[in-house]
């Protein structure tokens, strides 16, 4: 009875500590990204790779740019919208709508040589166009394709290259003297 009462009263008394412990430090705030499809490629996934795929390469997209911009200027991340462009997008795996189409398909097994294309710019508050950047990527074959299971693994990198570079760019442009 007196171990229980010591443990608890340990675990209270270690519990007081850690409501006194620095909270984490806050996530800078977020740009507002704004993600859309050219024509021909919003045919494509409502014809093809399925509504749902969409909203994914959307997020997809949402996330990498709010990393990098977060990264590039923390301070002032809030202040500035990111515009993308989505010009071309295919899969590297069939998405679900493809296999429930096509039950021959295997989600993993069945391959393509994926990747993506796009535009993608940095607006401040006043609307001034602060960074500008394209991207385009597309596995050449197998051997260089990305190895990941998911159905966008090679957009990613078209994607993920593209924010890079945007971050690099707004980092240069607010180093510039206005």
């Amino acid at each position: 009875m007196l171990i229980r009462l010591g443990l608890l009263f340990g675990l209270l008394a270690g519990g007081g500590a850690l409501a006194g412990a620095a909270a984490p430090p806050a996530t800078p705030p977020a740009p507002a990204v704004t993600v859309t499809f050219a024509a021909g490629l919003a045919a494509r996934f409502a014809d093809r790779y399925g509504d749902a795929e969409a909203d994914t390469l959307r997020a997809i997209a949402t996330e990498a740019m709010v990393r990098a911009i977060r990264r590039a200027a923390p301070s002032t991340a809030a202040s500035l919208t990111v515009s993308v462009v989505l010009e071309d997008a295919v899969a590297s795996h069939p998405t679900r709508a493809e296999v429930l189409t096509n039950p021959a398909l295997d989600p993993l097994r069945s391959r393509s040589l994926g990747g993506a294309r796009l535009t993608a710019e940095v607006r401040d508050a006043t609307g001034q166009v602060l960074a500008r950047v394209a991207r385009d990527h597309y596995a050449p074959d197998f051997d260089v394709a990305s190895p990941a299971g998911d159905a966008w693994a090679d957009a990613r990198v078209a994607i993920d290259g593209a924010a890079a570079r945007l971050a690099r760019a707004l980092r240069a442009a607010q180093a510039k003297p206005r």
